[in-house]
Parts: structure tokens; C-alpha cells; sequence
């Protein structure tokens, strides 16, 4: 009752959202330049080389719009730093920016996570951009208030522990994300060499941080003697205060609610049920926040912790070994086994790394926040300043070996499909059973335990594993992955193989579409190995998430176009090739092959000719069998399409994954007469600044009575093969043009 209620006032909450944005931010997802007028609610917060702000408030708008919303906001570092502006910003000062909103990103293919969702847990109605840090007035500053003087600390610390450790390298990054909650600061290599090894949670500051901080609070106030109700006040004030301090989400929150009620119980006399206090700490939340039940953090720490209090002694005692030893084990077992269908299903990846790197994780993250803080307290304090300095940093570093071991474990860490929800379900039944089975001691509960554990390894094994790889299909399938403005397109061939052209970008760094798109498209598909991966030419918006692929998945060869150049992303991606033992193909005009069973043309560019620009030498495919055919000319613009057309005079194809995502430089007439296709498709960003796809490109396929599709409206676009061409199936409701 308790859950299906929650669900309602979360959908309800979701539906306030979309009122208050209603009327004034496009539906379409386009965004909106306006002058937003609001209330900070936190200091601006580093994350990837930017700050995100946080603003309540309304825009500026000729008409009423539907109450206050509140925007996150993506603003440039200021450049140089100066002080002042938008450094100067704290909680409660009113603020004047212009900015461009939109609302959160609609899932464009089956299966992904809705950004909107994630957004709304955690408050946010719109998200947004800032061209410089200029363009943020302060119009008036906030009242003195406790919030805003956790502010200035947060911000106080954030300055003495870049000073303490030497600017903005990984142990100042590691340290801000474990002891402040500052993720953003964290470099991409270090990120995913935690999420490999299973340690990622320790960035995000939750029971394992909140009971270090309880046990160094509770001895403090001993010495101080204070009394049961003057130690509880003291207790709930400090530890209100620190969840306030780092960011109040749910693993935080659950943590303090969860140690206040063990206090609160220890005050009059009682002792607390760690599963009950569990329990209504939860549904405290729900009730509070009922968008927090579509939290895959809060899924998480709940389930994680449920896991250890309830199979973590069992578990311990099944490993031959010293308690010392044996409980954390049985502690990590736990929490693995009652999270691994959350994180597959949330993640589309799973690390059995975890299971010991975890057993290191209580004292890596102690010694890391104990000397983290001393690094605070002591900066520039001569001697005793460098001293625990170098102990911060010491324990960095044994924190990324401990993960660099881990992760580099055959089978550490691997991507998986989301389980289907019937083995979900079943899962979860069948952990209650083993969990309640152990209530009883006679034959009949011995049997029925045994029986559900045999079950419930058999479901452990199918959501490691997933489906079975596809079998022979009759026709080939061609899927055009909205991947935002970028293109990736996946080929699958009768042999049931794959083929993928290209895998969209990164965003500049900030959003990697190879390994958060098109990596769960492939898992969901049952894709464990790419026969051919192809990488058009090194624009960022095609090749940027081609590394990705090579990191998640069995790749036999990668196609490149002749005299791709040697540029540093370019040389990461071979070299990342060569690691993995990937055949690196230099693919020019004349090149055809077969492979999973597709017929693939190399039609452009000719292997003689001169470096050029990258549109102009990029691979142009032809694969498919007749009279299922597709053609991929990636970025080619109309002088290098009429060389095309000259050294190959019939290039026809049933489908036109139109090039340059329908830019004005190319699919002249010539090249559409040539071709001739029955379907046509975009793949192409909602409301890009590119101002794709041009109108006379749409004109021209209107004019041949070409159906034209668009990853922007239409989402993921899928063309099956048949007898008489390709049938379109599409995920969002636009349909064709």
C-alpha cells in the first residue's frame, strides 16, 4: 500500500513539474533564450571545467507561467578567475541570468533511462546554459541564515583543501568528492577506473562516511558529558548540519535518519531495529520527496543496506575463514547480491570486482577522510601542514591502486542487458524466501530455503549473462541510434552478427554517447561482439564514443578511412585498438568484404588520394543485400558527392541515412537521382545550433517523395529488411515527413 501510494504522489509530482514549465518552455525540447529572474539555492558547484547553479525562480516572460521552477544551470569557468561574480554567489541572493533553457532530454531509444526522471528526484523542472559567467547578475544578496553559513564553509573547505593538496589534481579531486560531495571534480579515468573495480560508492558519501562521522561525534561527546538529551540535540543538530553540508540526497539522507532514530532510541532507554528504523527512514523520504522512489540512488542504498543487515552474518559464515576476514566479505556478498539486479537494470553494467575490493573500502575511506580533513585544518600550518598533506595523498593513491588491481581482474567489470522484469521478480521473491527462510529450522523450511536458493543462483546467473546472442535472421536490420547530434548506425546481418558505423560523440567530455547510448542499445540487442567497427572520420560527433565500444565490448576489426590523421584522439583510439588486439583496416574505394553476413561496398574515399579535409575523405558504405540495400555517406558534401558519383555511376540503395545529418553542403539532386532510395534517415540533435537538417535538403527529399525520418522527433529509427525493401519501426510519434 505504502509503495503503490508512493508511485502515485511521485507520477503526481511529475505531472507539477510539467505544469510549471508548461506555456513557456517549447514541448518539443527546443531551447528557450530568456532572462531568468530566481533565488540561489546552493553556491556554484564545480563539475567537468564548469559550474552548475541552481536557481528557483521564474523567466521573464511577457506571460504568466505556471508558478516557480527550478533550472540547473551549466556556466563557464570564469576566465581568468576573478574574484567576485559568480564566485561570490551563496543560498538565498536573487539573481538575473541569461540563459538558454530547455526541458530534460527525452529517451530517443527502447529501454533508456528517462533524464527528466533523475532531474525530477532531484528537484530540477528545466535544465540549462550560460554563455559566460558575466551574463550571471547579482541583483541582491541573501539574508544571514544557518544554510547560507554552511555555504560559506563548504565553499571555505573547498579553497583550503585545493591549497592543502596542490590545485586541482586527482587527490584534491578524490578528497572534494568523498568528504564534500563534490563528483564533478573527479576526472573521467579515475571515474571509471572505480566503477570497474566496484568502488564508486565511496564518492558518494553515504552510511559508510555518515558512520565514521557518527563514531568521532559520539566519542566527542562522552568527554563532554552533556547527558542522554542534551547528546541527542547535540547529535541531530551536527549531523543535520552535515547533510546540509555535502547535499542532501538519499544515501546521505538515509544514513542520518536512520543514525538518529538509533540515538533517539539510546536516549530513552531503548534499543533500535536497525530493519525497522531502516524501514521508516524510507518511507520518511518517500513521503517527503515521492520522486526519490525513481532514484536509482535511492533504490540502491536502501537495498544495499537492507542486504547487509539481513544476509551479512549468513553470508560470513560460508567463508572458511577467520571472522576478521569472513565478515567483510560476507558484508560486501551481501550488499552485491541484493544490488546486482538494481545496477544491471539501472547501469547496464555489473563489477563482481566488488566483492573484495570491497572488503578495503571502510579503511581506504576512513584513512581518506580522516586525513583529508587534518589536510584542511592544517593547511599552511609549517611541517604538520605537509605532513598529513602527504598522507592525504598516500592515501589517494593506495585508494587507486586497491582499484587499479581490481578493476584489471579478468571479469571485473562487464555490461549487461537490464534483466527482463519477470526474472527481476522472481529474483526478489525468491531473496525474500531465503532471507525469511532462515526464521525456521525444521525439514520443511530447510528444504523450501534450498530450493529457493537454487532458484535464486540460477536467476544471479541469467542476469550476468543476459539473453543468448541472436541467431540467423532471414534479412538484414538496420538501426539508426538517436544519439543527440551525431550519428551511429548498427548493422545486423543474417548471420546474426554486427556492425557498427560509428558511435557518436562525447560532448567535448562531458557525455560520452558511445558508452551511455549506443553501449546499452548493443547489451539490449544481445550483442557481444562487433564484427566490424566503423569510424567515418575523426569529427568528435561520430568518432567520440568509438573508444567506448572498444572498452565494453569484443571488437574484430576496425575500418578507418586512408590517411586518417595521427591528432591525439585519433592516436588514443588506435592505441586503445591495439590493446585490445582489434585488426586496424585502412578501407578505400574498391574494398568490399562480407561480414555477418552483409554485403559492405567501400565506395569512398579512393585510396590514392591526397590528405583533405575530414567530410571530404570520409568512408562512404554501401551494405546489404538487394533489395535491402543502405547507404552511409557520413559528412560527404557535394564536391567530394559528384567524385562519388563520377567513379561510381550507380550507387543505389533502398535506404539514405542522409548525409552531414542533413546539412545544406550535401545530398544534392544528382546524388538522391542516383541513389534512389525508398526511405531516407536523419540522424540529427533536437534544436542543434547547426540548424540541421537544412530545408532545402528537406525540400529536395520532399520533392522525389522520399519518407524522411528524424532521430530528433522520431528517436530511434530501425528499418527491416524484407523482399521489398526495408519496413520502418520507430520509437517516438512523429513519424515520417
Amino acid at each position: 500500500l505504502f509503495a503503490c501510494s508512493g508511485f502515485l504522489l511521485a507520477q503526481r509530482e511529475n505531472e507539477s513539474s510539467e505544469r510549471r514549465v508548461d506555456g513557456w518552455l517549447p514541448a518539443d525540447g527546443s531551447p528557450l533564450e530568456t532572462q531568468f529572474d530566481g533565488r540561489v539555492l546552493a553556491a556554484p558547484e564545480p563539475c567537468w571545467g564548469e559550474r552548475r547553479l541552481r536557481i528557483e525562480g521564474t523567466p521573464h516572460l511577457r506571460r504568466p507561467v505556471g508558478g516557480a521552477c527550478t533550472v540547473l544551470l551549466s556556466v563557464p569557468e570564469p576566465d581568468p578567475p576573478r574574484a567576485g561574480g559568480l564566485d561570490a554567489l551563496r543560498r538565498g541572493d536573487r539573481v538575473s541570468v541569461w540563459c538558454r533553457l530547455r526541458r530534460p532530454r527525452r529517451p530517443g531509444n527502447p529501454g533508456e533511462a528517462d533524464l527528466r526522471l533523475a532531474l525530477l528526484a532531484r528537484g530540477i523542472d528545466a535544465v540549462g546554459s550560460v554563455k559566460s559567467a558575466r551574463l550571471v547578475r547579482q541583483v541582491e544578496s541573501g539574508a544571514p541564515t544557518p544554510a547560507r553559513a554552511l555555504d560559506e564553509l563548504k565553499v571555505l573547505a573547498r579553497s583550503r583543501l585545493r591549497r592543502a593538496l596542490g590545485g586541482d589534481g586527482v587527490a584534491t579531486a578524490l578528497v572534494g568528492a568523498m568528504l564534500l560531495g563534490d563528483q564533478g571534480m573527479l576526472g573521467r579515468d579515475e571515474w571509471l577506473l572505480l566503477r570497474d573495480s566496484g568502488l564508486v560508492h565511496l564518492i558518494s558519501i553515504s552510511g559508510l562516511h555518515v558512520g565514521l562521522a557518527v563514531a568521532l561525534l559520539l566519542a566527542g561527546l562522552r568527554r563532554v558529558r552533556l547527558g542522554r538529551w542534551g547528546a541527542l540535540v547535540a547529535a541531530a543538530g551536527s549531523l543535520i548540519a552535515l547533510a546540509a553540508f555535502v547535499g542532501a540526497q538519499p544515501p546521505v539522507l538515509r544514513s542520518v535518519l536512520t543514525a538518529l532514530l538509533a540515538l533517539a532510541g539510546r536516549a530513552v532507554g531503548r534499543e533500535s531495529d536497525p530493519s525497522n528504523a531502516l524501514a521508516l527512514a524510507a518511507l520518511a523520504l518517500a513521503a517527503m520527496h515521492p520522486s526519490y522512489l525513481w532514484d536509482p540512488s535511492f533504490e540502491l542504498t536502501f537495498a544495499a543496506t537492507a542486504g547487509i543487515l539481513s544476509l551479512s552474518v549468513r553470508a560470513a559464515a560460508a567463508f572458511p575463514l577467520p571472522r576478521p576476514l569472513a565478515l567483510p566479505l560476507g558484508v560486501s556478498s551481501a550488499a552485491y547480491l541484493v544490488t546486482a539486479p538494481l545496477t544491471a537494470w539501472h547501469f547496464g553494467r555489473l563489477s563482481p570486482a566488488a566483492l573484495l575490493s570491497n572488503v578495503a573500502a571502510a579503511a581506504l575511506c576512513g584513512a581518506v577522510l580522516v586525513s583529508g580533513t587534518m589536510a584542511m585544518l592544517f593547511v599552511g600550518i609549517p611541517v604538520a601542514g605537509a605532513v598529513v598533506a602527504g598522507l592525504a595523498k598516500a592515501s589517494v593513491d593506495a585508494t587507486l591502486a586497491v582499484a587499479s588491481v581490481a578493476s584489471s581482474a579478468p571479469g571485473a567489470a562487464f555490461r549487461v542487458p537490464p534483466p527482463p522484469l519477470a526474472i527481476a521478480a522472481a529474483y526478489g521473491a525468491l531473496l525474500a524466501v531465503v532471507i525469511r527462510g532462515g526464521a525456521g529450522s525444521g525439514a520443511r523450511e530447510a528444504r523450501a530455503r534450498r530450493c529457493a536458493a537454487l532458484g535464486l543462483s540460477l536467476a544471479l546467473v541469467v542476469i550476468h549473462t543476459g539473453p543468448p546472442p541472436p541467431g540467423p535472421r532471414p534479412v538484414a536490420e538496420v538501426t539508426v541510434i538517436d544519439v543527440g547530434q551525431g550519428q551511429s548506425v548498427l548493422l545486423q546481418g543474417p548471420s546474426g552478427g554486427f556492425v557498427l558505423v560509428d558511435a557518436g560523440g562525447t560532448s567535448g567530455g562531458r557525455f560520452d554517447a558511445g558508452e551511455r547510448v549506443v553501449a546499452p542499445v548493443l547489451a539490449r540487442l544481445g550483442c557481444r561482439r562487433i564484427e566490424v567497427l566503423v569510424v567515418s572520420h575523426e569529427h568528435d560527433d561520430h568518432a567520440g564514443g568509438a573508444e567506448a565500444i572498444l572498452r565494453e565490448f569484443d571488437v574484430g576489426e576496425m575500418w578507418m578511412a586512408p590517411g586518417s590523421p595521427r591528432g591525439e584522439p585519433m592516436r588514443r583510439l588506435m592505441a586503445a585498438a591495439v590493446a585490445r588486439g582489434v585488426a586496424i583496416v585502412d578501407a578505400g574505394r574498391g574494398m568490399r568484404r562480407v561480414r555477418a553476413g552483409l554485403s559492405i561496398e567501400v565506395l569512398h574515399p579512393p585510396r590514392e588520394s591526397p590528405a583533405r579535409a575530414p567530410n571530404e575523405r570520409c568512408l562512404v558504405l554501401r551494405a546489404g543485400t538487394e533489395p535491402a540495400r543502405v547507404l552511409i555517406p557520413a559528412d560527404l558534401e557535394s564536391p567530394e558527392e559528384e567524385a562519388l558519383l563520377a567513379a561510381v555511376p550507380e550507387p543505389t540503395a533502398e535506404a539514405l541515412i542522409v548525409g552531414h545529418h542533413g546539412g545544406s553542403r550535401g545530398s544534392r539532386s544528382a546524388l538522391l537521382a542516383a541513389v534512389a532510395p525508398r526511405v531516407a534517415v536523419i540522424s540529427v540533435g533536437m534544436a542543434n545550433r547547426f540548424g540541421h537538417p537544412d530545408p532545402g535538403v528537406l525540400a529536395r527529399l520532399r520533392a522525389r517523395r522520399i519518407p524522411v525520418y528524424r532521430t530528433d522527433r522520431d528517436g530511434q529509427v530501425r528499418l527491416r529488411g524484407s523482399d521489398h525493401g526495408f519496413e520502418v519501426e520507430i520509437t517516438g510519434r512523429a513519424g515520417p515527413e
